[in-house]
């Protein structure tokens, strides 16, 4: 794996492992999802995943994300201002 050089290879980088997150969560997540917003909504979903004790903690895990993704895309808010 080579190592991101310049902060556009870095966003890059982030923008593929937050829509992996996304994808692996089933939450379909459109282009116009600025950056920094998918970034925070897939971070608090991973870390909600990670801790998940059983199968209904991952849904409830998958549906935030959805609805972090959904907010912003309804009305704007931050994922920060979401949760």
């Amino acid at each position: 794996m080579i190592a991101a050089q310049t902060p556009a290879e870095i966003s890059v980088c982030s923008e593929q492992e937050a829509r992996c997150i996304a994808d692996d969560m089933h939450v379909p997540v459109p282009d116009t999802v600025p950056l920094e917003t998918l970034i925070e909504c897939t971070a608090v979903a991973a870390e909600c995943a990670l801790t998940a004790l059983n199968a209904d903690s991952l849904t409830t895990c998958t549906w935030s994300l959805a609805q972090c993704i959904d907010g912003v895309i309804q009305d704007g808010l931050s994922c920060l201002d979401r949760w």
